[in-house]
């Protein structure tokens, strides 16, 4: 018999702590809008995320820095 592992409920969490929505005020990187993958760059602490210029969408990832 075959068994499975609950899910680690840390996996969501790790999941929802890269998601990020219009007016967050992120540290500085690139933001992908989930929706069209249109990229937002926020260049300063203090900017907020704007809803994306593309599609509208308030929904977002980090992506990892440029290197």
């Amino acid at each position: 018999m075959v068994g499975c592992l609950p899910k680690d409920p840390s996996d969501k969490r790790k999941e929802r702590d890269m998601e990020f929505h219009t007016g967050d005020q992120p540290e500085e990187g690139r933001y992908r809008c989930k929706n069209c993958g249109y990229i937002v760059r926020i260049t300063s602490d203090t900017e907020k995320l704007p809803a994306c210029p593309n599609c509208g969408h308030h929904e977002f990832e980090k992506l990892e820095d440029e290197d």
